[in-house]
């Protein structure tokens, strides 16, 4: 698998850092423009305008590779904020269910 990876290694790099900053740069259009999509645009001098702010210049900039990985750190931490403000009335915790653990993908947040 490495022989076969290591020749396209770089190419698979540049495609997910490509995706993942369109996806932050989206994310962020869809805050202060209201595109793609139908949504109503955020006041910028709000918290989620700052945050779509964020999100539209640092998904650029790593989809552009313009210091991916220092815009990549900050987007990260936009991301974490605005889960911990988002998530602040529940848990972080495991399904409850009956199926063995090797079925679950990860945490899940449930209400509390």
């Amino acid at each position: 698998m490495d022989a076969f990876l290591g020749k396209y290694s770089s190419y698979i790099y540049a495609m997910l850092r490509i995706v993942a900053g369109l996806m932050f740069a989206m994310h962020g259009s869809q805050k202060l423009f209201g595109i793609p999509g139908n949504k109503p645009t955020v006041p910028l001098a709000s918290l989620t305008g700052i945050g779509g702010l964020i999100e539209l210049v640092c998904g650029l900039a790593i989809a552009l590779g313009l210091l991916a990985s220092y815009a990549a750190f900050i987007a990260s931490g936009e991301t974490l904020s605005k889960m911990s403000q988002n998530k602040s009335d529940r848990t972080w915790s495991f399904p409850k269910c009956d199926r063995p653990s090797r079925d679950y993908t990860g945490p899940v947040v449930e209400p509390v």
